[in-house]
């Protein structure tokens, strides 16, 4: 157990949850698609023409069907269930001061995560931020905490795959 002293709300700074979907979205299919160039270079470079030469592009040289069961082989690899590398904590706060509840999850494709006060959804307002990070972390902020705060908050997280 953990107990926290007040801070500023006003510091906190947080971003559209619809805008962070969107950015870790691209992020990801971003990633992905530089492993795709990479794997279809690679295997442009392995064909040779009758010069003995790589061949310069995609059309003179489509992907054999073993490049090609590679490729959705690697993309059926990247998809996952989400992972919790980072579990939340317990924590014990005095009235008026700052929670602040965090995780880390990993997840392809992007998860959508859930933050639960007991088994209610917990919804966003002036003293309620819940923020998410490009690198899977996230957070739950309750600012100026009271009595009615007091329960068991989990972060729930799901995909396509699980």
């Amino acid at each position: 157990m953990a107990t926290f002293n007040s801070v500023d709300s006003g510091t906190t700074k947080s971003l559209s949850k619809e805008k962070m979907k969107n950015f870790l979205a691209r992020q990801k299919w971003r990633k992905a698609g530089n492993v795709v160039r990479a794997i279809t270079r690679l295997a442009l470079l392995s064909k040779v023409n009758s010069h003995g030469s790589p061949t310069s592009s995609r059309e003179d040289c489509p992907l054999t069907p073993e490049t090609e069961q590679a490729l959705q082989s690697l993309e059926l690899k990247t998809q996952g269930t989400p992972q919790f590398s980072q579990r939340l904590q317990d924590q014990t706060v005095t009235q008026g001061s700052r929670a602040c509840l965090s995780c880390h999850l990993q997840g392809y494709p992007d998860p959508e995560v859930i933050w639960l006060c007991g088994e209610q959804p917990v919804v966003e307002s002036f003293r309620v931020q819940i923020e998410y990070e490009d690198d899977g972390h996230c957070t739950l902020v309750l600012a100026q905490v009271d009595p009615g705060d007091a329960n068991i908050y989990t972060c729930k997280a799901t995909n396509d795959q699980g």
